[in-house]
């Protein structure tokens, strides 16, 4: 095993990540055969990504505060997992493709939005595997590969999915393309948070750890088929129109403002659901008044025989 907070044990594991995440980059960047993406804007994708995901994560866990510690089981405790799983990365995917992708000059074509979105998704993996490794004490060599294998491949297809519905719906001026977009991406990683915990939850399962990468292959392969199906009907339905020749400007509009704001009200109400329920007691007052005592969240009163 490798100890996170050794310089040399933290290093291997950023050097296993990005080797195995360069893998993914080069993979996504071969698509585009016609036209290929430059390896600077490879590069710099991947890196955007992985700053603005990290940057989002140390924002709401700043919001949160102490009280994300408590609570961290039922409704609320499923409402925290899904901030960080899945409401975090696809509004970091969103941020990604706004302010940098859309305004790069090699964007220029209807395939950029999947082949960057697979960028973005790798990156997005990364982090979120460097800080899920932080936050323990060790990790094996056999771990960290296969994390950030079933990350890379779910994150890259969810990612290119993503990317490919953001172009559309900019290029032809439609909102709810945009809306599709994140809401679509925060659905796909919950449902490969859901996995995840049903694989965890059963003894035979959780310890066949090949399975996660066996599980994660077969979604990104789900998810990928229906990004090229759409890819597909769209350069079908736009060949020879103008918009092919000369595509319009874009533009995020209004939409962007409105994401931003539901994302960080949604941060608010789960910071305040965790910090009622930190605070949620059980008190036991006295006939008379003149006493009292209280027990605090997470213990139980259990009366004597």
């Amino acid at each position: 095993n490798w100890y996170v907070d050794d310089f040399s044990g933290f290093m291997s594991i950023a050097l296993i990540s990005l080797g195995i995440s360069a893998v993914w980059l080069t993979a996504y960047r071969r698509m585009d055969r016609l036209k290929p993406e430059p390896i600077s804007m490879t590069l710099y994708a991947f890196l955007s990504a992985v700053v603005i995901h990290v940057g989002l994560a140390i924002i709401v866990a700043a919001m949160l505060g102490k009280a994300a510690s408590y609570g961290t089981r039922g409704i609320i405790g499923q409402l925290l997992l899904a901030l960080r799983q899945a409401v975090i990365p696809a509004f970091s995917l969103y941020t990604v493709f706004s302010l940098y992708i859309f305004r790069l000059e090699s964007f220029d074509e209807a395939v950029d939005g999947l082949i960057y979105g697979g960028f973005v998704g790798t990156g997005i993996a990364f982090s979120s595997g460097m800080m899920d490794f932080v936050g323990r004490e060790s990790v094996s060599f056999q771990y960290v590969a296969l994390t950030i294998i079933s990350k890379s491949t779910v994150y890259a297809a969810i990612g290119a999915l993503a990317g490919f519905l953001l172009n559309y719906g900019i290029t032809i001026g439609k909102k709810r393309y945009q809306a599709c977009a994140v809401l679509l991406s925060i659905a796909c990683f919950e449902g490969e948070l859901l996995i995840e915990n049903l694989l965890d939850r059963s003894l035979l399962y959780a310890t066949m750890d090949i399975l996660r990468v066996v599980v994660a292959v077969a979604m990104a392969l789900c998810v990928f088929a229906v990004t090229m199906v759409l890819i597909i009907r769209t350069l079908r339905t736009s060949q020879g129109s103008d918009q092919a020749k000369s595509p319009p400007e874009r533009r995020l509009g209004g939409f962007g403002v409105k994401a931003v704001v539901a994302f960080f009200l949604f941060v608010f109400l789960c910071s305040s659901a965790l910090r009622w329920k930190a605070e949620e007691t059980r008190r036991f007052p006295a006939e008379g008044g003149a006493w009292s005592f209280c027990l605090p969240e997470g213990f139980k009163e259990q009366k004597g025989l």
